[in-house]
Formats: structure tokens, sequence, C-alpha cells
């Protein structure tokens, strides 16, 4: 009969391994997230052509909005303000005010016209779908490393 066993671990190589990963995806943070945030720009994007094609064209004064100016004023950028270097990289998808100042209130409405919002539905559309393609690519960057350490 047996009063005990002993198991020994070697725990070196997988901490490297764990350590390699770990500084993968730290370096590739931007491009992960940036897979998720083009999914929201994209949508958002798709959301602002009907709104644009039926915008008023005419404005007071006798001036005139460019056909296709809120889908010219949507920008998605990396924010360096709200990111931290290997840990949080954060995107913005707005639109431009200046180009699309009109924006605001198909966004949110006045006293005279409902809201057509388009950034909120866009986010609320394809969450799962923007968390699924930084998923897609964080996998794609450790398969890269696992493919280069063995």
């Amino acid at each position: 009969m047996v009063d005990a066993v002993t198991c020994t671990f070697d725990m070196s190589g997988i901490e490297a391994d764990l350590d390699a990963m770990t500084k993968a995806v730290s370096d590739n943070l931007r491009p992960i997230a940036q897979a998720g945030a083009q999914a929201f720009y994209n949508e958002v994007r798709a959301r602002v052509q009907p709104l644009d094609a039926a915008a008023v064209r005419h404005l007071k004064g006798g001036r005139t909005r460019p056909v296709g100016a809120l889908l010219a004023a949507i920008y998605q950028v990396y924010s360096k303000d709200n990111s931290k270097d290997g840990t949080l990289a954060t995107y913005h998808i707005s639109w431009n005010a200046r180009k699309a100042p009109h924006a605001h209130f198909l966004e949110n409405g006045t006293s005279r016209m409902a809201a057509r919002p388009f950034i909120r539905p866009a986010f609320d559309a394809v969450q799962a779908q923007a968390l699924h393609s930084s998923e897609a690519e964080l996998e794609s960057v450790l398969k890269q490393h696992v493919g280069s350490t063995k």
C-alpha cells in the first residue's frame, strides 16, 4: 500500500509562454481594439446613408447642405488620451460637428423633430459582432505567437 504520492511540475516553460503571449497581446492591442471599432464604424455609416439621402438640402438664407455631408463627417479615431499603452486601446466613432452641424439634431431630435438616432442603434446592433471581431483578431495574434514558438 502507498502512503503518499508526489507529483512535480515544471512551470517555467508555461510561465515563459504566458509572458510571451501577454507581450504579444499587449503589443497588438490597438489592432485588436480597432477590429471591434471597425464593426461600429461600418454600422454607423450604413445607418447614416439613408438619413443623408433624405436630409433637407435647403437651409435658412438660401444656403444648401451638400448631399453626403453627414456621411463624410463620420470618423473613427484612436484616442491617445483615453488609452494606456499595452493595457487599454480606445477608439472614438462620431461625427465632425463642423462638417455636419445637423447631426446632433438627427441623433437627439429637437422640439420640432423626432430623433433619428444612428450612433446608439448602431452600437446595439453590432455589439456582439464587434466583440467577435476583436476576439478573432486576438485569436489571430495568439496563433501567430504560438506558431512562432513551436
